[in-house]
Protein backbone atom coordinates (compact mmCIF):
# COMPACT_ATOMS: atom_id res chain seq x y z
CA UNK A 1 0.00 0.00 0.00
CA UNK A 2 1.29 3.56 -1.07
CA UNK A 3 0.74 5.64 2.28
CA UNK A 4 0.13 9.63 1.32
CA UNK A 5 1.86 11.39 4.00
CA UNK A 6 4.33 14.11 4.63
CA UNK A 7 6.12 15.28 8.06
CA UNK A 8 5.48 18.63 9.85
CA UNK A 9 6.84 19.63 13.23
CA UNK A 10 7.63 16.13 13.49
CA UNK A 11 4.63 14.88 12.91
CA UNK A 12 3.84 12.29 10.40
CA UNK A 13 0.87 13.76 8.41
CA UNK A 14 -1.40 10.79 6.43
CA UNK A 15 -3.66 11.76 3.89
CA UNK A 16 -6.78 9.62 4.60
CA UNK A 17 -8.25 8.63 1.45
CA UNK A 18 -11.74 8.26 1.17
CA UNK A 19 -13.26 4.39 0.49
CA UNK A 20 -16.56 4.61 1.23
CA UNK A 21 -17.11 4.80 5.03
CA UNK A 22 -13.47 2.20 5.75
CA UNK A 23 -10.68 3.91 6.49
CA UNK A 24 -7.75 1.27 5.38
CA UNK A 25 -7.85 -1.28 2.59
CA UNK A 26 -6.14 -3.57 4.81
CA UNK A 27 -6.24 -4.72 8.42
CA UNK A 28 -5.87 -1.94 11.02
CA UNK A 29 -2.78 -3.70 12.09
CA UNK A 30 -0.75 -4.25 9.15
CA UNK A 31 -2.07 -0.29 8.14
CA UNK A 32 0.30 0.54 11.76
CA UNK A 33 2.94 -2.04 10.24
CA UNK A 34 3.78 -0.19 7.17
CA UNK A 35 2.94 3.45 9.33
CA UNK A 36 5.80 2.88 11.95
CA UNK A 37 8.01 1.59 8.97
CA UNK A 38 7.50 4.99 7.48
CA UNK A 39 7.69 7.18 10.39
CA UNK A 40 10.78 8.51 11.95
CA UNK A 41 11.79 6.53 15.19
CA UNK A 42 11.58 9.12 17.24
CA UNK A 43 8.14 10.53 16.00
CA UNK A 44 5.92 9.94 18.84
CA UNK A 45 3.05 11.58 17.12
CA UNK A 46 1.28 10.68 13.80
CA UNK A 47 -1.61 13.06 12.25
CA UNK A 48 -4.70 11.75 9.57
CA UNK A 49 -6.08 14.60 7.98
CA UNK A 50 -9.37 13.32 7.38
CA UNK A 51 -11.24 15.94 5.21
CA UNK A 52 -11.42 13.68 2.10
CA UNK A 53 -13.33 11.49 4.70
CA UNK A 54 -16.54 12.47 4.55
CA UNK A 55 -18.41 9.58 6.55
CA UNK A 56 -17.28 6.27 8.67
CA UNK A 57 -19.72 3.11 8.70
CA UNK A 58 -18.84 0.57 11.87
CA UNK A 59 -16.13 -0.66 9.97
CA UNK A 60 -14.49 2.56 9.13
CA UNK A 61 -15.06 3.14 13.01
CA UNK A 62 -13.55 -0.02 14.30
CA UNK A 63 -10.66 0.41 12.57
CA UNK A 64 -9.93 3.87 13.43
CA UNK A 65 -10.53 2.64 17.14
CA UNK A 66 -8.19 -0.16 16.45
CA UNK A 67 -5.28 1.54 15.05
CA UNK A 68 -5.45 4.76 17.89
CA UNK A 69 -5.40 1.49 20.17
CA UNK A 70 -2.11 0.03 18.44
CA UNK A 71 -0.60 3.24 18.36
CA UNK A 72 -1.31 4.22 21.44
CA UNK A 73 0.73 0.49 22.92
CA UNK A 74 3.35 2.18 20.90
CA UNK A 75 3.31 5.22 23.03
CA UNK A 76 2.47 6.61 19.90
CA UNK A 77 -0.26 9.77 19.91
CA UNK A 78 -3.26 9.95 17.28
CA UNK A 79 -4.07 13.59 15.84
CA UNK A 80 -7.55 13.77 13.88
CA UNK A 81 -7.34 16.50 11.16
CA UNK A 82 -10.62 18.44 9.63
CA UNK A 83 -12.65 15.42 10.01
CA UNK A 84 -16.46 15.89 8.62
CA UNK A 85 -18.99 17.02 11.13
CA UNK A 86 -20.33 13.75 10.41
CA UNK A 87 -17.52 12.05 11.54
CA UNK A 88 -17.32 14.27 14.76
CA UNK A 89 -20.65 13.39 15.20
CA UNK A 90 -20.59 9.58 14.62
CA UNK A 91 -17.08 9.79 17.05
CA UNK A 92 -19.34 12.12 19.80
CA UNK A 93 -22.60 9.55 19.38
CA UNK A 94 -20.09 6.27 20.07
CA UNK A 95 -18.74 8.33 23.25
CA UNK A 96 -15.09 8.00 22.14
CA UNK A 97 -14.24 11.66 20.82
CA UNK A 98 -12.83 12.57 24.08
CA UNK A 99 -10.33 9.93 22.96
CA UNK A 100 -8.95 11.70 19.75
CA UNK A 101 -7.13 14.92 19.66
CA UNK A 102 -8.81 17.16 16.82
CA UNK A 103 -7.93 19.99 15.21
CA UNK A 104 -9.05 21.93 12.19
CA UNK A 105 -6.05 22.34 10.15
CA UNK A 106 -2.22 21.14 10.64
CA UNK A 107 -0.76 24.28 11.43
CA UNK A 108 -2.08 23.72 14.84
CA UNK A 109 0.07 20.90 15.50
CA UNK A 110 2.26 21.77 18.43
Amino acid sequence: MNIEHHFYREVMVVSMPFRDGRLVEEGPQEFVEELLALADAASRRVAFDMSKVSYLNSTGLGELVRIKDCLTDRNIELILIKPSQRVISLLSMAGIDRFFNIIDDEHRID
